[in-house]
Formats: structure tokens, sequence, C-alpha cells
């Protein structure tokens, strides 16, 4: 129970830090993720939401880490999620490097269409001046 705000995000008490892997799945490759994601780290969070009516799930993967640790786990984060990618799950939401990596996963065709629609709404860059997630 908090009375008043705190400078530290709840995330961060366990141990210092925090990696979040979440993506869309269906339900019956639920019970496939959580054992592969506790066999690779011990500090674990897992949140699980049904959404469009139960027909998808967003299923989220806290890890917490100690700070020192912060290199080890990117790479045992990244190798996780290629895992996890590999066994079909769909990252929606790719960010900074990951976002690389998932884009690579995709068609030379869907990062055609995406650069078509970034020129045709935002022709001169203005929104995101260095371009899309996945561009050098």
């Amino acid at each position: 129970f908090l009375t008043e705000p705190t400078e530290e995000p709840w995330r961060l008490r366990l141990k210092g830090a925090c990696d979040e892997i979440s993506f869309l799945t269906d339900f019956q490759r639920i019970s496939k993720y959580i054992p592969l994601m506790e066999t690779e780290f011990d500090n674990l969070g897992i949140y699980i939401q049904p959404i469009n009516q139960g027909t998808s799930y967003h299923l989220e993967f806290d890890v917490y880490y100690e700070i020192e640790n912060n290199e080890e786990i990117n790479m045992r984060s990244r190798a996780i999620r290629l895992k996890l990618m590999a066994n079909g799950a769909f990252f929606n939401r790719p960010h900074g490097t990951w976002a690389k990596d998932v884009y690579a996963n995709h068609s030379k065709k869907t990062i055609e269409a995406l650069k078509k629609v970034k020129s045709i709404f935002d022709p001169n860059y203005i929104l995101n001046p260095e371009g899309l997630c996945f561009e050098d």
C-alpha cells in the first residue's frame, strides 16, 4: 500500500533492474513458453492478459536482475527472444535493438510495405527523424 509517490519504480525494487519480454500468442502455446523462460531465468514475473475476446493473449515476462549483470542479461534475453519467435511468439511491439532482429525475420515485402507507408504519411521524416525502428 502506497500513501505517496515513490522515486523508484516497483519493477526495479526486487533486484535493481528489469527486462520486459512481451508478445502475442494463442492460449495453447502459453504452456510451452513458461517452462522455456523458467529454465533460462531465475527471477521471473509472468503476466497473461486475454485479448480479442480470448482468441489471443498478451504474454509478458519480467526478468529481474542485478544491474551489474546487464550485459549478460541482454545477451540471454536476445537468445530467448529468438527461441520464442522460432516457437511462434509474435512480437508486435519490438523496440531498440530487438526491433532489428524481429524485422530481419520478416519478408522483404513486409519491410518494403512499411517503408512505403512511412514515405506516404511522413515523407520528410518529421515524426521520427531517425527513421523506422529497424533501419540503420
